[in-house]
């Protein structure tokens, strides 16, 4: 005969949030309350008292963003006072007047928990006085579990003395990566346990026969009842345009997407986490997927258009000298560069050079587009009109000396007659520098008339009347053979 102490103690674990890299923390409750019964057998009564630590009849153990993941290593054993790890101790006081094979197991049952914390990450301990008595998981493939009963004894205890025996049960969650948290991908995540809820009651299973030891065996894997769900995927030709998009698709029940949000364009990695009940339909699996996505830059043309300058001025760099086709509406042309394929007087081609766009908050958001540049656009580079008309002499006193009759001015070339010695009337002309020009804007030639007038003492002769003799000195002896001789020594020819 079988019969059971109902309700001797129940715990609730809550399932919060607190994140830190790959480590999921934990919110718990547990609530304990009956403290004792007598269950009367044939004739006699089978007398069993149940206790706790705080002498009452009921007890409550709450803790918040406590239960972290913990290394096995530090569950050390009853006394362990690490908060990440949820504790119940009790005391069960049997009596000496209770039929000899008396036994009782230690039992969770009623035990309501989702799927997902069925798993050799939650883990348990249960000690008797400083002795560990047995330890397990809660995985359906892993332990005794059926019909949401978990026995924790592996023999059942006696009942059969005033003893009183104290108990403890451990239960806590293994952290699944230790040591380099770097070094942890996203198959060691835990957040799946997150906002999860585990309750059930530890029982007393009291007999009268012998013990037995337990047998435990591997637990059905499809205890828990799965929906199958397919992996999802990317949403088609997503293309920047300045506001969020969702990057997969979305499926009501069957499981939550994280990061699945973009803006800018570019590869993304979104987390698929599966909601309680369901499976992957690929490989039959529970773990969180990552489906890579992406945003697709977007195409637009930037077309330069014609200017017109004088040599000498810049280009000009303003975004009204470019027009921008397809620019998403949320963004703007903020700066352009161009340049030309020619620096002097005439006519070539625009080029676009670097860009920035921003959006309406002033970030850069150049890099989510695709630029096609159109160098259409002519630079036509007009003269500058600062040539100025050179000075020229008149009527110019013969000297007997070389003499300058046109000179001055400015961004002119000079050509001609703009010396000259002997009486005479001399030509001289001018054109403007290379990329100048006149003030009309014309860059003709211009002639320039001067000359060099007689003198009373100016003696007409001809070649053939003087005699030119030059000594060892280099000195040069003109001699006029006319009636009165005329000597000049030195003077140029």
């Amino acid at each position: 005969m079988r019969e059971y102490v109902r309700k001797n103690t129940k715990f609730i674990i809550i399932m919060g949030v607190l994140i830190i890299l790959n480590i999921i923390g934990i919110t718990y409750a547990i609530r304990v309350k009956e403290a004792s019964t007598n269950l009367n057998v044939s004739t006699s009564n089978i007398d069993v008292e149940l206790t706790y630590d705080n002498g009452e009849s009921g007890s409550t153990i709450t803790s918040t963003d406590k239960m972290l993941p913990i290394d096995d290593d530090k569950v050390t054993g009853p006394n362990v006072t690490d908060e990440r790890v949820v504790k119940a101790t009790f005391k069960v006081t049997g009596s000496n007047s209770n039929p000899k094979n008396t036994i009782y197991d230690i039992a969770l049952r009623d035990i309501d928990m989702p799927c997902v914390l069925k798993t050799t990450d939650l883990k348990w301990k249960l000690y008797k006085e400083e002795q560990e008595l047995s330890s397990g998981s809660f995985s359906p493939t892993f332990d005794t579990m059926a019909d949401n009963r978990l026995v924790l004894t592996n023999t059942q205890e006696d009942l059969t003395s005033d003893t009183t025996t104290k108990y403890t049960l451990l239960i806590w969650i293994s952290e699944s990566c230790t040591g380099d948290l770097s070094e942890c991908d996203s198959s060691k995540d835990q957040s799946k346990y997150l906002n999860q809820t585990f309750s059930g009651d530890i029982k007393l299973e009291l007999a009268t026969k012998g013990k037995k030891d337990l047998e435990r065996v591997t637990g059905d894997a499809d205890s828990c009842t799965y929906t199958e769900t397919e992996v999802p995927v990317c949403n088609d030709n997503i293309t920047y345009d300045g506001t969020e998009k969702t990057l997969a698709k979305e499926k009501e029940d069957s499981y939550t997407l994280i990061s699945n949000i973009g803006i800018n364009a570019g590869n993304y990695e979104v987390t698929a986490k599966l909601n309680n009940g369901y499976k992957w339909k690929k490989d039959n699996s529970t773990s969180d997927k990552t489906i890579k996505c992406n945003i697709d830059k977007k195409n637009i043309t930037i077309t330069t258009k014609d200017q017109t300058i004088t040599y000498g001025e810049k280009l000009s760099n303003n975004t009204s000298n470019v027009k921008v086709e397809d620019l998403a509406s949320t963004d703007s042309l903020s700066s352009v560069t161009l340049s030309s394929n020619i620096v002097d007087v005439g006519t070539g081609k625009i080029s676009v050079g670097s860009i920035k766009i921003t959006n309406t908050g002033g970030e850069d958001v150049t890099s989510n587009y695709n630029i096609n540049k159109k160098d259409t656009g002519i630079i036509t580079i007009e003269c500058l009109s600062d040539a100025e008309e050179p000075t020229n002499k008149y009527n110019v006193p013969y000297s007997g000396k070389e003499v300058t009759g046109v000179s001055g001015g400015s961004n002119i070339v000079l050509s001609g007659d703009t010396k000259g010695r002997l009486p005479g009337e001399y030509t001289a002309s001018a054109i403007p520098s290379k990329n100048h020009c006149w003030e009309d804007k014309t860059n003709g030639k211009k002639d320039y008339t001067w000359n060099i007038t007689k003198n009373d003492s100016t003696l007409e002769v001809k070649p053939s009347s003087i005699e030119i003799e030059k000594d060892n000195t280099g000195t040069i002896t003109y001699t006029y053979k006319g009636d009165g001789k005329v000597t000049c020594t030195g003077a140029q020819q």
